[in-house]
């Protein structure tokens, strides 16, 4: 996996670029949604899903799921 890496804030700035530039890229926002799950920052991960829940609901699943969020079940109409 490529969030197992020595330098996460790296990851999740380059990440962020990403995303800001492309903010309809559902996987550079789950990519980052899931390097702030890795570094421990739940408030962003919560900001992410709520992002990607506007406009791809199988990725806000996905964050939802991996992330271990059920507190974010609402912001998915079918979480299995």
């Amino acid at each position: 996996e490529y969030f197992r890496v020595e330098n996460h804030f790296g990851w999740a700035e380059a990440l962020q670029q990403a995303a800001e530039l492309q903010p309809m890229n559902g996987h550079a926002w789950y990519a980052l949604g899931m390097a702030y799950h890795h570094h421990h920052q739940p408030e962003k991960v919560k900001e992410v899903a709520l992002h990607l829940s506007r406009f791809d609901p199988a990725l806000t699943r996905r964050l939802v799921q991996e992330s271990e969020r059920a507190d974010l079940s609402h912001l998915i109409r079918d979480l299995r």
